[in-house]
């Protein structure tokens, strides 16, 4: 089903095989260590393109990919699925850029994903990849990944956003979006976006992440991604040490106030650092160190009493600011469950004790158990069955803090 063909990149040595000069094919370019891969109908004509590409002189050989099976259509939406699997697969470290990747539908898309896996097991035989889909599926780079295939509400607040940050008008965007709408996904394509881009070089960019344990794992990421650095990703804590053009603040309702938190001595000495009293929060650092701040947040999701709750978030994106402007998008589409929206507002409405139904879905189900022993057996078939069960515990018990409940 599908043929590999090796070339010297270097020495622009190719075979004679005639689809090699008219048929929509995919290559990766690669040198052992970093790969870019891409796309033509026309593959010899496009390695004399990259030949003269100061960029790519730095690879050695070329693996063309033939099918008689492919189509423009197809060679599109391979390439993106092959960047966003070598990538989280890290054999290679890609070059590519990610801005067009997009999710594609098309003539028998569904047929051509199931083929896509027989790519990879000739790929995984060819040592131009290490990791099985499965695995790399279950990653954090993967997850995390900057190289995502976007959905139109994503892609359309990605596009927007950067036309508001290159206009150089607005100072404050807030990204408003529930659980499993992808905001961490925006957020970590925006970082790769603006790090690639000639307009923002020079620009000193941050992503901030509130939360300590999510911290590490997008150092690691960071760390994987060609032309990021660890050193990108900051706590609440960096921001108030440096100024910063664009701040991205991935979770920006888990910033915290001067509240229940354990370390009072260094959140008051960057509040007097700043020019600040303790009424002041980690969400007014972020303001004042930069130029431009990229919020993604959610009401829904503020945890405790020392979170950014909505009407203090609302208050300090209303303040009047005579040189700021600010513009809001809301990522719309239900990602993480199959429910999707529907099952989103259902689950809402139980903790809220508002739920006059019960729901049903032929794509998804609900179950509500009295038994801790039977939810756990489930549980433990279902992990099992997919690897990928959770369990979560939300609030159980009083909040106690040293002197009262709160």
């Amino acid at each position: 089903m599908f043929k590999i063909i090796e070339g010297n990149f270097k020495k622009g040595q190719y075979s004679d095989e005639e689809y090699l000069d008219n048929w929509p094919m995919l290559y990766i370019l690669e040198n052992g260590k970093q790969a870019y891969i891409g796309e033509s109908t026309h593959v010899k004509t496009r390695m004399i393109q990259h030949a003269i590409a100061e960029e790519k002189r730095i690879f050695e050989k070329v693996h063309f990919i033939y099918s008689r099976l492919f189509n423009q259509s197809v060679t599109f939406d391979y390439e993106s699925k092959l960047i966003q699997y070598i990538v989280a697969d890290e054999l290679f470290q890609v070059t590519n850029k990610n801005f067009g990747i997009a999710d594609k539908q098309y003539y028998q898309k569904k047929e051509y994903d199931k083929k896509f896996e027989a790519l990879w097991r000739k790929l995984q035989k060819q040592k131009l990849v290490k990791h099985s889909l499965e695995e790399i599926e279950n990653s954090d780079l993967f997850k995390y990944s900057p190289y995502k295939e976007l959905n139109d509400s994503q892609r359309k607040a990605v596009e927007e956003i950067l036309i508001k940050i290159k206009e150089g008008l607005v100072h404050r965007v807030v990204v408003n979006g529930m659980p499993g709408s992808g905001k961490t996904i925006v957020a970590v394509y925006l970082m790769k976006y603006l790090a690639d881009s000639e307009a923002y070089a020079g620009k000193k960019i941050g992503f901030v992440v509130p939360q300590t344990s999510l911290r590490k794992t997008m150092k690691q990421i960071f760390k994987s991604v060609y032309g990021l650095s660890p050193s990108q990703i900051l706590s609440p804590s960096d921001v108030a040490k440096n100024k910063y053009d664009i701040l991205l603040v991935d979770e920006a309702h888990r910033l915290h106030q001067y509240r229940n938190i354990s370390y009072m001595g260094s959140f008051k000495q960057n509040c007097e650092r700043l020019g600040f009293t303790t009424d002041a929060d980690e969400l007014d650092w972020v303001l004042k160190q930069s130029k431009c701040a990229v919020l993604f947040y959610d009401r829904m999701q503020v945890v405790g009493p020392s979170g950014i709750n909505f009407e203090r978030f609302n208050k300090k994106m209303g303040e009047s600011f005579q040189e700021r402007s600010i513009v809001y998008f809301t990522l719309m589409t239900q990602m993480r469950v199959k429910g999707g929206n529907d099952y989103i507002d259902f689950v809402k409405d139980i903790l809220s004790g508002k739920c006059s139904h019960k729901y049903t879905s032929d794509k998804y189900s609900f179950k509500l158990y009295s038994d801790f022993s039977k939810f756990e057996k489930d549980m433990y078939e279902k992990e099992a069955e997919t690897g990928l069960s959770r369990m979560l515990a939300g609030y159980a018990w009083p909040w106690i803090s040293k002197k009262k409940h709160e």
